[in-house]
This record gives C-alpha cells, sequence and structure tokens, in this order.
C-alpha cells in the first residue's frame, strides 16, 4: 500500500469517527431537552378541569349548635359534588344558609380550594384526611342519622365526602 491509500484509509477513519460523534452529540442533545421537558412535567403539575357538561349530587344538612348563652341556631349546609367523566370526584361547592357571613365566604373558600386539590390529583382521602376533626363553630349535631355530629362544618364536609366518594369507608379509626 502506497502512503497515498495510507492517508486516504486514515482520513476515511477520521470522517467515520466525526460522524459517530456529531451522531452522539445530537442524541445527547435531544436526551438533555426530553430530560428538561420531563423534569418541567414532574415540577408542573397538570391540571385536570373539569367538562363544560357534568353530573353532580347535592346533599343538605342541618348543623345545630349551641351559643355560650345557650340558645339553639340552626345553620343549613348544602354540599354539591362534581364529578369527572369518570364518575370520580372534580370539585365540590359549599353554600350556607348566612348571606355575607364569614363562615359562608370561608366555606365558599375552602371549596374551591378542596376542588383545585381534587383536579391537580391529590387523593382524596388525603385531603379528606387533613380536615376530619378541625375544630371551630358552628359545631354539633346534625340530626342526621349517617352523619349525627361533626366538630366543624369542615369535618361534616370530610365525613360526607369520604363516605361518599372515598375508597375506604371513613370511621373514627382511620382518621
Amino acid at each position: 500500500m502506497s502512503d497515498m491509500d495510507d492517508a486516504t484509509a486514515l482520513n476515511l477513519q477520521v470522517t467515520e469517527l466525526q460522524q459517530e460523534v456529531d451522531r452522539l452529540r445530537a442524541e445527547e442533545e435531544r436526551l438533555r431537552s426530553e430530560n428538561q421537558q420531563l423534569r418541567h412535567r414532574i415540577a408542573c403539575p397538570v391540571r385536570r378541569r373539569m367538562p363544560s357538561e357534568r353530573l353532580g349530587t347535592t346533599r343538605k344538612f342541618q348543623l345545630r349548635h349551641a351559643h355560650k348563652d345557650g340558645t339553639i341556631d340552626v345553620m343549613q349546609l348544602y354540599l354539591t359534588a362534581g364529578l369527572f367523566e369518570d364518575g370520580t370526584l372534580g370539585e365540590i361547592f359549599i353554600r350556607a344558609d348566612r348571606t355575607g357571613t364569614m363562615a359562608r365566604g370561608a366555606l365558599d373558600t375552602a371549596a374551591t380550594m378542596i376542588s383545585l386539590l381534587l383536579q391537580y390529583g391529590v387523593p382524596l382521602e388525603v385531603v379528606t384526611e387533613k380536615l376530619r376533626h378541625t375544630r371551630y363553630e358552628p359545631a354539633g349535631f346534625t340530626g342526621d342519622g349517617e352523619f349525627p355530629s361533626c366538630t366543624s362544618a369542615l369535618d361534616l364536609v370530610a365525613q360526607w365526602l369520604g363516605k361518599r366518594f372515598g375508597k375506604k369507608p371513613l370511621t373514627d379509626e382511620n382518621t
């Protein structure tokens, strides 16, 4: 073989190696981009939006509670649950009969936050576990055989959501 043939063969090898390096660099860049996209998806959860038309159910409760002066007050609560197409819980609305009160505003805000948690994939059991046994007024007896008492309006909401939509029955032992 002549020096020319050796140089041509060496040149060919260098060209092949350069093509392999270029291919590996392109593959590395693709993998970096894919990795970045996956990191973004993990860091930014996706909200599952409710359909425009959906099934739902509403439950009425009467929450009876005693004031310090001994008088009994009754608060009407209406809990409405909206469902995704697959029948899972996706949103709730809580309406209290007390127009303009702080309790009504707080319950409406809590319902919005619960709905967003559910739409971002937080399991219902996690949500209800955090709401169970919260203590504030009004609290007391409901006159409802299924949910006879509660430590707060949100405790009552958690009891109903857990029993109606939860995977496991909600009892005092597992809350």
